[in-house]
C-alpha cells in the first residue's frame, strides 16, 4: 500500500521531470552522507529522462580519480577533451582502458558530437571547465540535462581572485537555466562546501539519509533522520520542492561494474605542487 507521502513524493517527481517551456529548466540538489547512494539516486534521475526524452542530449561529469558508475547504465558514451592529456584507465589492470572515445575540440564540437539519448560522460582539462560548458548550453535553446558529481569541485567554498568571478558567472548560469531549458541535477556530501551563491538557486532538495537540510527547509529533522537505508534494496529519501514534500524511494543501486572498472586520471593530479619532496644528493667529497 502506497502512503500519502510516498504518493506525493511521486507527484512531484513527475512535475520536476516535465518539459514545459513555461516552467523551464530547473535545478535540483542531492544530499547525503558518504555511502547514502547520492550517484546512484543522480544516475536514476538519468536514466528516468534518457528513457522518457530519447532525444534529448545529457552530459555527465564525473570526478577524476574515481570508478565509473554510470557505466551500469544501458547506454553510455564516453567524451574526452583533445590534447588534454586525460587517460581512461582500468582500475584492475592499471592500463589504458579498451574502451570507445570520441574526442572534441572545443564546446560547440563537444555539443555537436553528444549523443542524443545517452550518457554522454564529459571529461575537460580540468573539471572546473564544466561550468562554462553550461554557460555555452544556455546558447543552445534546446532541451538538454547535465549531471554534475561532486559539486563543490565546480564550486568551492570561500574563493578568492578568479575563482571568485567563476563562481559568480557560474551562479548567474545557474539562474537562467529555467529559461534556457536546461535540466540540472548535482550532488554533494557537504553542502557546506560549496559557493552559498549557487546553493541558493536550488529549487529542489533531495535529501537522502545523513543528509544536512538547507537553512530554508521546513522539513523537520527527524524525518530526515528516521530515513531508511538498505545497501541491497536501495535508500528511501525526502523530496521537497514548491514547498511541498514527499517521500521517493532509489531502488536502482548503481555501484561500480566489477567486470569494467574504469576511471579517468588527469594528466597533472597534484594538489601539492610546492610540498614535493625532493631528491637527495649524494655530497661530494
Amino acid at each position: 500500500m502506497v502512503s500519502n507521502p510516498e504518493r506525493q513524493g511521486k507527484i512531484l517527481i513527475d512535475k520536476l521531470l516535465e518539459r514545459d517551456y513555461d516552467q523551464g529548466g530547473k535545478f535540483i540538489f542531492i544530499s547525503g552522507s558518504q555511502g547514502s547512494g547520492k550517484t546512484s539516486a543522480m544516475l536514476t534521475f538519468l536514466d528516468t529522462v534518457r528513457k522518457r526524452y530519447p532525444e534529448e542530449k545529457i552530459f555527465f561529469s564525473n570526478t577524476f580519480n574515481a570508478p565509473f558508475q554510470f557505466t551500469r547504465l544501458d547506454e553510455w558514451h564516453l567524451m574526452v577533451q583533445e590534447d588534454s592529456g586525460i587517460k581512461i584507465i582500468d582500475r584492475q589492470t592499471h592500463k589504458k582502458a579498451d574502451v570507445p572515445i570520441t574526442y572534441f575540440d572545443d564546446y560547440e564540437d563537444c555539443y555537436a558530437k553528444a549523443k542524443p539519448g545517452v550518457c554522454n560522460a564529459v571529461f575537460f582539462e580540468v573539471r572546473p571547465m564544466f561550468a562554462p560548458f553550461i554557460h555555452y548550453l544556455r546558447s543552445v535553446n534546446e532541451w538538454c540535462s547535465v549531471f554534475v558529481d561532486e559539486l563543490s569541485e565546480l564550486a568551492p567554498i570561500n574563493p578568492s581572485g578568479k575563482q571568485w568571478h567563476y563562481n559568480k558567472a557560474f551562479s548567474d548560469d545557474i539562474k537562467e537555466c529555467r529559461k534556457s531549458q536546461i535540466f540540472i541535477v548535482a550532488n554533494s556530501q557537504a553542502r557546506n562546501d560549496i559557493d552559498y551563491r549557487i546553493l541558493s538557486k536550488v529549487m529542489c532538495e533531495i535529501y537522502l539519509p545523513g543528509a544536512t537540510r538547507s537553512r530554508d527547509s521546513k522539513l523537520k529533522k527527524g524525518c530526515i533522520e528516521g530515513l531508511e537505508e538498505n545497501p541491497y534494496l536501495g535508500n528511501h529519501a525526502w523530496i521537497e520542492y514548491n514547498s511541498k514534500f514527499g517521500k521517493i524511494h532509489f531502488a536502482t543501486i548503481y555501484k561500480p561494474n566489477k567486470k569494467n572498472v574504469f576511471e579517468a586520471v588527469p594528466e597533472v593530479d597534484n594538489p601539492y605542487p610546492d610540498l614535493q619532496r625532493k631528491k637527495r644528493t649524494k655530497p661530494t667529497e
